[in-house]
């Protein structure tokens, strides 16, 4: 069995803005982890018989806007972050530039191929395919490279927002004469421009689209001093609206960037009085990468240490699958908690208060 088709979800780091975003866009960053989780619980544990049933093909349909969702929130934490450090003169672009590295290094650690007999020598090079691949860590990574380097050469917020959306419709664009082309180049190269058919493959184009425009969106507002609400439904409206006038891989991205938009909208309306998140939920908006690692070793496993995926197979129900991901869920963000010293829930001088 692949191992490919769990590497579906991406990572984010906290961010530091106004209270106001910085709930919503943790809140929707949990909601994706929940998703993300779930998702690829499903995807190697459900009996394949169940796919097709009515959940499952209602299920199917909200598949793809998981990933789409991490980036958008990754860009858009990376530009309410930053850019006021911008401003202040303050930045500190080594850390960034610390933690796209350490994107690079899980992505790569994450797809080894420790399973495959002979390993790492004597394995057939197909085998390496995966791991040369481009998924959603190592793009995120290389996304966040781009900008800490873009940030730091231009200095100025303006321009540096105005270059992101640039870079997004560049990015776009790019994506099928960049297909055409990388089939020549190496493959460690070749990965971040072809999925090479690996079902997990997340190449930087187009993929990186998404965090450029969280990067445009999220700066803009912030140099704007504007509320997200009227911004985000608006560009989801004409998401939708161009994508009808597209068609083949492009529509495909709008649709995902209109529905991303709209539900990162829905978390803006729904907490734009809130004063604070439970704190189960800011657990899980700010340590995505530690959710992401942990539930990918649970299902694969580590070398001599089988994880679900080899021990249960696809042989579970719908519920089988929910609830082995709420467990995941809980017991990561418990081990968290234990680990930081976070509660799990608010004390009682938080709640009077």
């Amino acid at each position: 069995m692949s191992r490919d088709r769990a590497r579906c979800a991406v990572v984010s780091e906290p961010a530091a803005a106004p209270k106001q975003r910085l709930i919503f866009l943790d809140a929707a960053r949990a909601v994706a982890i929940v998703l993300m989780v779930f998702a690829h619980f499903t995807d190697q544990l459900l009996a394949p018989a169940l796919h097709q049933g009515p959940f499952g093909t209602a299920y199917a349909a909200t598949r793809g806007f998981t990933a789409p969702l991490f980036f958008v929130l990754s860009g858009w934490a990376f530009a309410v972050s930053l850019l006021p450090g911008v401003a202040r003169g303050d930045v500190d672009y080594g850390r960034r530039v610390r933690r796209g590295g350490l994107l690079l290094l899980w992505g790569y650690l994450l797809t080894l191929p420790y399973w495959a007999e002979g390993f790492p020598f004597a394995v057939e090079a197909k085998v390496w395919t995966p791991f040369f691949t481009a998924g959603v860590l190592q793009t995120l990574g290389v996304a966040l490279l781009i900008a800490t380097g873009l940030l730091w050469a231009v200095r100025k917020p303006q321009v540096f927002v105005g270059v992101s959306a640039v870079l997004a419709l560049v990015t776009v664009a790019s994506a099928r004469w960049a297909l055409k082309f990388a089939a020549a180049w190496p493959e460690p190269i070749r990965g971040y421009f072809d999925p090479q058919d690996v079902g997990g493959g997340f190449p930087l184009v187009p993929w990186a689209a998404f965090f450029f425009a969280g990067l445009a969106i999220g700066g803009g507002l912030w140099l704007r001093k504007a509320k997200p609400l009227l911004t985000l439904f608006v560009l989801s409206a004409l998401s939708f609206a161009a994508m009808a006038l597209l068609h083949g891989p492009e529509a495909l991205l709008l649709k995902r960037f209109g529905w991303v938009l709209a539900l990162v909208g829905v978390a803006a309306v729904g907490l734009s009085n809130a004063q604070r998140l439970p704190a189960a939920v800011k657990l899980l908006g700010q340590h995505a990468l530690t959710f992401y690692v942990v539930h990918m070793l649970v299902l694969w496993g580590i070398p001599r240490v089988p994880g679900l995926v080899y021990r249960l197979g696809p042989s579970l129900g719908w519920g089988g699958c929910f609830a082995l991901s709420a467990a995941c869920l809980a017991l990561t963000a418990a081990g968290i908690a234990i680990a930081s010293g976070e509660p799990m829930r608010r004390t009682s001088a938080e709640r009077a208060g």
